[in-house]
């Protein structure tokens, strides 16, 4: 475990570092519509999986309990082929949309997405079976890999050619490591097996396109509604709470899927929630600790330039401390789903996402800038977090086991 953390904190801290080099290397509306491309990106693929891959969350941890290691790889094949067909045939209709709606830039920027969607899609697969096997090692050099790639890639990109070559080396690091993240399970799973056709939890797909459309098309609703250079405000100053987000991420490899194996073993919710004590007090202790180096770096000429650059202050940077808090839903949302209440994952999701629409209205309509959409994210978040803690609060859950659950 201390190997896992130390690599995993590694890739979060390269992650990072790939967006402050980003910022400093372009211009602020540069950054932000890169930021606002990415994040089209990402809820394209979620859009995308049509649920088959966020069937992966529950089902394939099970398969690898169960010791049913060809229908994991069956599922895989048959959800990568379908995926891939999906997303081509949304092209065909994609890239004249585009155009119709910005043009040139319009069609540009839709070649460079799908494909960014489609990799993002491929290359999640590739994760789910890491995850559902659960070796500290391949997860962490999955990572690092990942990591270090559009550490290297995405700057590279972006200094050469704006916003468009950041996309390309987002698109290049992903495939990178999508190669290699297959390569590594060779020997662990029977890759001859057959494709088998695998189910979608609709549930599960609908609050993640919800929860896609707060984290990472808020940034493209930003720019719609403030234009670029608000976004990248805005986009810079959530990389604050990303560095959190990621902190959760990397805690929920592991803690995730050990959650849902637990109660595959008919294990009561108690023990099971003290799994997640850790991953609470580690994102707290970040936020803490992302805010103090905030207050100290403006006594620096680098970071005081970079906070007037993007003119943003301390106000804006503890706000976005907060909303890294209220990303321990990511580990949340596993113990819910553990209990088979994915119903309430989607109703948090929906909550969250109609709350950011109201937030970002307002923010719209009384020209509050940065801050006003800062705040809006920060209440939509709360209210996620608020309501998938409460589905796990109530005695009766408490006490019980669980039992294990059906078989899918």
């Amino acid at each position: 475990m201390p190997v896992y953390i130390v690599m995993m904190g590694a890739a979060a801290a390269f992650g990072f570092a790939k967006l402050l080099v980003l910022a400093l290397v372009m211009p602020a509306a540069q950054f932000g519509s890169y930021a606002g491309a990415a994040g089209a990106a990402t809820v394209g693929s979620a859009l995308l999986s049509f649920g088959l891959l966020e069937g992966t969350i529950k089902r394939f941890p099970r398969y690898w309990a169960d010791g049913e290691t060809d229908l994991l790889v069956g599922a895989s094949k048959w959800i990568s082929l379908r995926v891939t067909k999906l997303t081509l045939a949304g092209s065909l209709a994609a890239v004249p949309a585009g155009y119709l709606i910005a043009g040139v830039d319009g069609v540009v920027f839709t070649v460079l997405a799908v494909p960014l969607a489609l990799i993002t899609l491929i290359g999640r697969v590739v994760s789910a079976l890491n995850l559902s096997i659960g070796d500290a090692g391949l997860i962490w050099r999955y990572s690092f890999i990942r990591s270090i790639s559009a550490f290297v890639l995405v700057p590279l990109g972006g200094f050469l050619y704006g916003w468009t070559g950041a996309l390309v080396g987002e698109i290049a690091a992903m495939a990178l490591i999508t190669v290699q993240g297959t390569w590594s399970l060779r020997h662990l799973l029977p890759f001859g097996a057959a494709p088998v056709k695998a189910p979608a939890d609709y549930n599960l797909y609908t609050s993640a396109l919800l929860v896609n459309m707060i984290g990472s098309g808020d940034r493209a609703v930003v720019a719609a509604l403030a234009g670029p250079a608000i976004a990248g405000s805005y986009a810079f100053a959530l990389m604050f709470a990303q560095i959190g987000q990621v902190v959760v991420n990397i805690l929920a490899q592991k803690t995730g899927p050990q959650i849902i194996k637990v109660q595959r073993a008919g294990a009561s919710l108690r023990p099971t929630l003290r799994l997640l004590s850790f991953p609470a007090a580690a994102i707290v202790g970040t936020s803490l600790a992302l805010l103090a180096a905030a207050f100290g770096g403006v006594n620096f000429e680098v970071g005081h330039a970079l906070l007037a650059k993007y003119d943003i202050g301390l106000l804006e940077v503890g706000i976005a401390c907060f909303v890294s808090i209220t990303f321990l839903c990511v580990v949340l949302e596993y113990a819910v789903v553990a209990i088979d209440r994915e119903r309430v994952v989607t109703l948090a999701a929906g909550s969250a996402a109609a709350v950011l629409v109201i937030g970002a209205g307002a923010a719209w309509t009384q020209g509050a800038g940065t801050t006003g959409y800062l705040l809006a994210m920060a209440a939509a978040k709360s209210v996620q977090l608020a309501i998938l803690t409460g589905s796990l609060i109530p005695r009766r859950f408490l006490q019980r086991g669980n039992g294990a659950a059906p078989r899918p």
